[in-house]
């Protein structure tokens, strides 16, 4: 079990493989390396590739991986009250005055909510600390444009969009956020959380790790105009996405979830 300090962020900040001005000529070899220490084999050079084939295209082609994480609920510590306890951490309402101060569009929120997601706030002398999201049953993913369906869905939820305020990471918010999901899940009879993660994303994977999850299957997500080609780990295997139509649904079953042995997670010390 682990207590974590750092935080998941929903849009990841983009990685450099080298930017490092420097005289000394072996720079760029230690920073390629450590991309592929970071990244694995494969996420390194699909990284490199999307790079290119984003410039190239002048944006119009973009390459993507995406994992989906599943969280065993019983790992998640629930924090005793003295700890972040300048923290308030509650359960919000659509009608919830914060909501305008949260830095996502509020049409995005609004759909949110009518989709029946929950949205749970860190408060820190007034202000939005933080906010975590759950979801259950079906989940529409506006940002991969897919359909997941959970199995049994009575036992399982979403989450999505952990935020963490740039003045509060590194402090208790993260931990305070999950700290409270945990306990409210376990409450209600979930045994775990499924959640996208995009392969870019190097603080939410390194976050989700640390607290237990591990991966069930990946994606890949090359769009090109406003047509995507999706090829996923499990069925339906290769799919082609267009604006205005039917989202695929992948369902989810994790009555005995498998964890997928990608070669980035693996133990590298």
């Amino acid at each position: 079990m682990y207590v974590l300090r750092n935080v998941s962020i929903r849009s990841a900040e983009p990685l450099k493989v080298w930017t490092t001005k420097s005289n000394n000529m072996s720079t760029p070899k230690i920073l390629i390396k450590d991309l592929f220490r970071r990244l694995g084999t494969a996420d390194a050079i699909l990284l490199a590739v999307s790079k290119m084939a984003r410039k190239l295209s002048f944006g119009k082609v973009i390459l993507r991986r995406y994992y989906v994480f599943l969280q065993p609920i019983d790992q998640i510590v629930v924090l005793p009250a003295r700890r972040g306890r300048s923290i308030n951490v509650r359960l919000i309402a659509a009608d919830d005055p914060i909501v305008q101060d949260f830095p996502r569009p509020p049409s995005e929120i609004e759909d949110r909510f009518r989709s029946g997601s929950e949205c749970i706030v860190a408060e820190s002398d007034g202000l939005i600390s933080g906010f975590f999201w759950l979801h259950y049953d079906r989940y529409d993913d506006p940002e991969a444009n897919v359909r997941f369906q959970l199995h049994p869905h009575t036992v399982t939820n979403w989450d999505f969009d952990l935020y963490v305020s740039p003045e509060h990471r590194g402090g208790w918010t993260f931990a305070k956020l999950w700290s409270m999901a945990g306990g409210l899940l376990k409450d209600r009879g979930i045994h775990s959380s499924v959640s996208i993660v995009w392969f870019e994303n190097e603080n939410s994977i390194s976050s989700h790790r640390r607290l237990g999850a591990f991966p069930l299957f990946s994606a890949f997500h090359l769009k090109f105009g406003h047509t995507i080609l999706h090829i996923a780990g499990i069925s339906p295997r290769f799919c082609l996405i267009r604006p205005n139509g039917k989202r695929p649904t992948f369902h989810i079953d994790t009555t005995s979830p498998t964890r997928k042995n990608f070669s980035r997670f693996r133990d590298r010390g």
